[in-house]
């Protein structure tokens, strides 16, 4: 088998698999679970922005490239 990965930090999730339908399972389970008030938000496709980062899949490469898009301001000024 394949390893799936998901990271939770707070109130977001990154689920990550070789196979889609793996993950869109473990997303409708989620959903069935925890989404009753409100219908988990997802969003699948070769670019997020997750908690200030780019990750990016577009290139061959394995794994996700991530650069930093917002600095955090200086509270002196």
């Amino acid at each position: 088998g394949s390893q799936c990965t998901i990271v939770w930090l707070v109130d977001d999730l990154k689920i990550s698999h070789v196979s889609p339908n793996v993950v869109d399972n473990i997303i409708n389970k989620l959903d069935k679970e925890f989404g009753k008030e409100t219908p988990i938000t997802q969003d699948q496709g070769m670019v997020h922005d997750y908690l200030g980062m780019i990750l990016d899949r577009r290139d061959d490469r394995k794994g996700c490239n991530t650069s930093c898009i917002t600095p955090i301001p200086s509270p002196r000024g």
